[in-house]
């Protein structure tokens, strides 16, 4: 008899919750999670019969399901317990001395769903390099880009390549720069080449944040000063950069997320400088993109399930225009992922107009098919700069239509 009052609750509150889910608005954002959630579907019969409709309700019913969030939050706490007891109990009993490689000593405790903190500085980072299966995608992609930039005399063409946590093979402790080595050789026949590596262990715990994949102050101004001198030569004047930390506010960035841990986050700090006055167009739209001057002056409020990244420089977008009215100066059409938005403003301020496009949103927020040589000719463009890191050139998006 109790089993079947037991089972009877049980399908009630199953019952309960998935007609909450259908009937309550869906979420459109994870704040906690800082990423789109699937939507129900409305699908077609060629859908059902594909299995592409059982496949997006199954997606939208865990991203939808009420109180998916309070789920989420209590099975990543007691896998967090659960993980912390067993490194403590390896720690006690085996006494393991980190493995001491030079520029490369660290000890790795597991944090789950394959993300791993450096005990020694608290970075979180993955397991992702796999030079075998990125390389040949490194390659055909180079491969098309050069065929569609060859189509144009007009632009000159540069690449800065962003070394980040794909770059690093945690497993043996090295930093190999293969696809650093590939992308200097295949580019130097169409234009120069300029790198943000990672040379040690220090290089990556600096100029990274601890809880996120995206470079911190340190990395943006390196990145800032070297891109400049890429594009315009060592002897270009740089703006001065003066680091400030948003008083009172701790960034939890995605790798912290993705382990659902908002217990420590990041300072965070940007960089002021002294720029011209300029207006901002996301998506063909006059707008402010992301909020750098609230951070500035300290007013924005502590809230850990705000991505501060996002917020301060600005989400990703399909395309945004900075215009600097120096008609004595050459316009920058700019292919980036979110690493950029730190430094969109930085770099636009020695150009006239600058274009930031990101392949990834660029037809869904546009409404067009971007098309290299016709943006280069219709926007008068001088340089052209693919900046970006291992995930941007891998991505399906980041492709060139070849004849």
């Amino acid at each position: 008899m109790r089993h079947k009052f037991f089972l009877t609750g049980l399908l009630i509150v199953v019952l309960l919750t998935l007609a909450a889910t259908h009937l309550l608005p869906s979420r459109a954002l994870s704040l906690r999670e800082n990423r789109p959630l699937h939507q129900f579907p409305s699908g077609t019969g060629a859908d059902f019969i594909a299995g592409r409709f059982q496949e997006q309700w199954e997606k939208a019913l865990a991203d939808q399901l009420f109180l998916a969030d309070s789920y989420k939050q209590l099975y990543n706490g007691y896998k967090q317990l659960g993980l912390g007891l067993t490194t403590g109990l390896l720690t006690a009993f085996i006494k393991e001395k980190p493995e001491q490689i030079s520029g490369f000593e660290a000890t790795y405790l597991p944090r789950g769903e394959n993300v791993f903190e450096i005990k020694e500085s608290g970075n979180l980072f993955l397991f992702v390099y796999e030079p075998d299966r990125l390389l040949p995608i490194f390659r055909e992609k180079l491969w098309q880009f050069k065929k569609a930039a060859g189509r144009s005399n007009q632009a000159e063409y540069y690449l800065y390549y962003i070394e980040s946590n794909r770059d690093i093979d945690f497993k043996h402790k090295q930093f190999p720069h293969v696809y650093q080595k590939l992308l200097q050789t295949e580019f130097a026949e169409i234009g120069l080449s300029a790198f943000f590596k990672i040379d040690s262990l220090k290089d990556f715990t600096q100029q990274f944040y601890r809880t996120d994949h995206h470079w911190n102050h340190v990395g943006q101004a390196k990145a800032y000063q070297q891109v400049i001198s890429l594009l315009l030569g060592p002897e270009e004047p740089l703006y001065s950069l003066y680091p400030h930390q948003t008083a009172g506010i701790q960034f939890v960035g995605s790798r912290a997320r993705q382990i659902d841990d908002f217990s420590k986050g990041d300072d965070f700090y940007i960089n002021l400088a002294e720029i011209p006055p300029y207006h901002v167009y996301v998506n063909e739209q006059e707008s402010e993109h992301g909020h750098l001057s609230a951070y500035a002056a300290d007013q924005v409020a502590d809230n850990i399930e705000i991505s501060h990244y996002a917020e301060c420089f600005g989400p990703d977008k399909g395309l945004i225009e900075y215009d600097f009215m120096a008609v004595d100066k050459p316009n920058l059409l700019v292919l980036a992922d979110s690493y950029s938005n730190a430094v969109n403003h930085l770099l636009a301020a020695h150009f006239n107009h600058s274009y930031f496009v990101d392949l990834r949103h660029y037809h869904k927020d546009t409404g067009k098919k971007f098309e290299l040589n016709h943006f280069i000719d219709s926007h008068q463009i001088d340089k052209v700069l693919i900046m970006g890191s291992a995930g941007m050139i891998i991505a399906d998006e980041f492709a060139f239509e070849v004849e």
